[in-house]
C-alpha cells in the first residue's frame, strides 16, 4: 500500500496537517453512541469513508455529519459474526 499514514494519538483533535485529508478512517468498537462520527468527520476529505468496526448486533450511530453507506457482516474461523460500518459525509 503506498500512501497510507497511521497516527498513534487521540482521535479527537486532528493535527493541522490532516485536518479534512484522510480518505479512509478506520476504528475498532469504540464509542457506542455517535461521538466517534463527529471526531471522524473532521479527519476525512468530501470523498472519504468511515469504517467503523463493531459487533454484529450493535446499533449503527450516525451523526449529524456522517451516513451510513452500507454495513458489512464477516465471520473469522468460527469466531462471533461481525460488522462494518460504513459512513460517509453527509451532504
Amino acid at each position: 500500500m503506498e500512501n497510507v499514514v497511521v497516527i498513534a494519538s487521540r482521535a479527537e483533535v486532528p493535527p493541522a496537517r490532516y485536518v479534512n485529508q484522510a480518505e479512509a478512517v478506520v476504528s475498532r468498537a469504540a464509542w457506542s453512541d455517535g461521538t466517534l462520527t463527529e471526531i471522524a468527520a473532521s479527519w476525512l476529505t468530501p470523498s472519504g469513508r468511515l469504517y467503523k468496526m463493531k459487533a454484529a448486533e450493535a446499533p449503527v450511530t450516525e451523526g449529524a455529519s456522517l451516513k451510513l453507506s452500507r454495513t458489512v457482516r464477516y465471520q473469522i474461523q468460527g469466531s462471533p459474526i461481525r460488522a462494518v460500518d460504513v459512513l460517509r459525509l453527509n451532504r
